[in-house]
């Protein structure tokens, strides 16, 4: 097979490198639906290693391990693609495994941000319901916001955004 020019070299003497908070970041990041960020951390990850800055051993084992973990945390939507992408040397280099990964790693976002999407609209039908059954009640947004178990501040948006009425509009 042909050379992987960016291996180990058994040579070469790489200065220590702890990758676990942004293999967490870019984890998070990706679980926010912040496919940007994601791609922004991986790339500095990246130019590390391709700088000579990060063994790459330690780039290899900081790709398994995001892999792993995506494909922990989101077992229904990660697939074959994102299980190869834990074995780095499977691309020809460093850039196009990036480019793959940044590719699996925006599959993986729409698909949360459909799945988040379809959630909150469910949640707000859910508290839509709530208060037309206790209308008579005294009704605070913050005790429906509890009631579908959704953040304050992210239930006032998602309200207005799926009724079009902020939530005491809508109470009138």
């Amino acid at each position: 097979g042909q050379a992987r020019q960016w291996q180990p070299s058994p040579e070469t003497v790489y200065p220590p490198h702890d990758n676990s908070r942004e293999v967490e970041q870019v984890a998070q990041l990706v679980g926010a639906v912040n496919v940007g960020g994601a791609r922004q951390v991986l790339g500095q990850l990246v130019l590390l290693a391709q700088n000579g800055e990060m063994p790459p051993l330690a780039f290899a084992a900081a790709m398994s391990k995001l892999s792993s973990e995506l494909c922990a945390a989101y077992p229904n939507i990660a697939g074959k693609t994102l299980r190869d992408l834990a074995i780095v040397w499977r691309w020809p280099n460093i850039f196009q495994y990036y480019l793959s990964l940044c590719a699996e790693l925006e599959r993986l976002c729409e698909h949360l941000k459909q799945a988040y999407e379809g959630e909150n609209r469910r949640k707000i039908s859910q508290a839509v319901r709530y208060v037309r059954e206790h209308y008579l009640s005294d009704l605070d947004m913050g005790d429906v916001s509890r009631h579908v178990t959704m953040n304050y501040t992210q239930f006032s948006h998602l309200f207005k955004q799926y009724t079009g009425q902020n939530f005491l509009e809508y109470l009138k």
